[in-house]
């Protein structure tokens, strides 16, 4: 048997503006994953997403990373990175 999990996760921003929210637990978990990946806050605007992923993207490129682990870790920094930019694409309704 499997169980899905649905809850309410509302984010506000320091000045009260809403940022994200869901009611899927997965989802939660996935947006708290890639924060943690590019290392940054919540309520991170387009550009310090964008500074973080370049940085990270140097550091972890496998033509700049002879480590094994580079290829993969680079991967996820670019997943994280599209995620977060879709949830700050305006959403357009029909």
């Amino acid at each position: 048997m499997r169980y899905i999990v649905h809850i309410n996760l509302i984010v506000f921003s320091g000045s009260g503006s809403l940022l994200w929210h869901s009611h899927n637990f997965q989802t939660v978990h996935r947006y708290i994953f890639v924060l943690q990946v590019l290392s940054l806050e919540a309520e991170a605007s387009l550009e310090e997403i964008a500074h973080s992923y370049r940085e990270l993207a140097k550091t972890w490129h496998p033509d700049h990373n002879p480590s094994k682990d580079a290829e993969a870790m680079f991967m996820k920094i670019h997943e994280a990175y599209e995620v977060l930019l879709r949830r700050h694409k305006p959403h357009r309704f029909k």
